[in-house]
């Protein structure tokens, strides 16, 4: 596990940045501190508090920095593969992990056979039925049908 100066010098190189103190906003500083931050959460475990004094910011923004890269490393692909190369992930762990994911969620449905014939009952009557019928109800977008266009005269 990388000390936090190391991860300091590391994301400052793989940014492309001097100092990710530096009072500034612009993108790759902000990510960088927003990787910083999460690093020193996640991998570290240190508090809010001394993550704050580290980037010279509030623990307020050491929370925001570290919630919002949460939320980009879901769903922003340019972005995990930033955090990756932080943190020395290849693609085919990254897929590795996506699999291991599918199944967790994939999981809970799994519970459904083993539920005896009451509870499967139950369930059936108060939450799949109302739910089928809620998507027989929803309004079907209209199929645009391809239109020839018609000859004008002038």
């Amino acid at each position: 596990m990388m000390t936090t100066e190391e991860a300091r010098i590391k994301i400052e190189s793989i940014m492309n940045i001097d100092d990710l103190n530096k009072d500034t906003r612009e993108i790759s500083y902000v990510f960088a501190r927003k990787m910083f931050c999460h690093y020193l959460r996640r991998h570290k475990l240190l508090t809010w508090y001394k993550i704050g004094a580290e980037i010279n910011r509030s623990y307020c923004n050491a929370i925001h920095l570290d919630k919002s890269l949460s939320n980009l490393l879901e769903y922003d692909k340019p972005s995990r593969e930033l955090w990756n190369k932080f943190m020395g992930i290849e693609e085919e762990e990254e897929e590795a992990i996506e699999e291991i994911k599918h199944r967790y969620y994939l999981r809970g449905l799994e519970a459904l056979l083993h539920l005896n014939d009451s509870d499967m009952l139950e369930f059936k009557e108060t939450r799949l039925k109302p739910f089928l019928m809620m998507l027989e109800s929803r309004k079907k977008s209209k199929q645009i049908q391809e239109v020839a266009g018609a000859m004008l005269n002038r």
